[in-house]
């Protein structure tokens, strides 16, 4: 739905939202999500030790956390890895979901928009590598105060 809004939003026509809406990714995303909360309840024990300072909100660990793991797996998956193997409280919470939006910035794996972006730039027949080489660098100035 906030996929579907966010073109709607945008004063596209129903044919430019239907032609750029991609139900596809979002099932994926949603496949994703689920297998690493699924993974992380059977690896739970082992991944423990490196989830409770993140919880916690201990920085820079969080944010090199949310850093390095959203470059594999995606920031929300990422997330999800988090509220699935550590109880994480609602003061938080905030810091958390600036540490994985932001480091979700930094590369197109690290967040599945940047992949529709990057599938939308290559529509539109803009050069992709000045894409994500301006995501790179906007994405790393951007994910430094997260750290702080």
């Amino acid at each position: 739905m906030a996929f579907a809004l966010g073109f709607a939003f945008t004063f596209r026509s129903p044919k430019k939202v239907a032609k750029e809406f991609d139900v596809k990714s979002l099932l994926i995303l949603y496949a994703l999500v689920g297998l690493v909360a699924l993974v992380a309840l059977v690896v739970e024990q082992v991944i423990s030790p490196y989830v409770a300072p993140v919880a916690s909100g201990t920085q820079p660990y969080t944010a090199a956390f949310f850093g390095a793991v959203s470059a594999v797996i995606s920031n929300v998956p990422a997330t999800q890895l988090v509220l699935s193997t550590a109880h994480v409280t609602p003061h938080v919470a905030p810091t958390l979901a600036v540490d994985a939006g932001l480091a979700g910035n930094i590369d197109p794996i690290s967040s599945f928009a940047n992949l529709l972006a990057l599938l939308m730039v290559k529509r539109s027949g803009l050069p992709i590598r000045k894409a994500i080489f301006l995501q790179l660098l906007i994405g790393l100035v951007v994910f430094l105060p997260a750290a702080l």
